[in-house]
């Protein structure tokens, strides 16, 4: 049975025929890393578990301040969002 090709050898095949292609990070490397770290949520305890330490958002917790900061829009037009239910 032949051996499977080295990642490099898959990334590099993949470039040559222009299949859009890259290297990924483990997911307990990306959830661990700087970026995930400084939000708060959670961290690499002991042994490498994730240890959370605080509850994540609720659905919709932040959807006024997102849709304010993001779309630029105001207080009235997020009322009016959420008197149509649209939020």
């Amino acid at each position: 049975m032949a051996s499977e090709p080295a990642a490099s050898e898959e990334l590099t095949g993949c470039q040559r025929r222009a299949v859009p292609s890259g290297r990924t990070r483990a997911p307990l490397r990306s959830l661990v890393g700087a970026s995930n770290r400084s939000c708060g949520y959670f961290d690499a305890g002991r042994n490498g578990a994730i240890e959370y330490t605080m509850p994540p958002p609720m659905l919709g917790q932040h959807t006024r301040e997102v849709l304010g900061e993001m779309l630029g829009l105001g207080a009235v037009e997020l009322d009016a969002l959420a008197d149509e239910g649209a939020i």
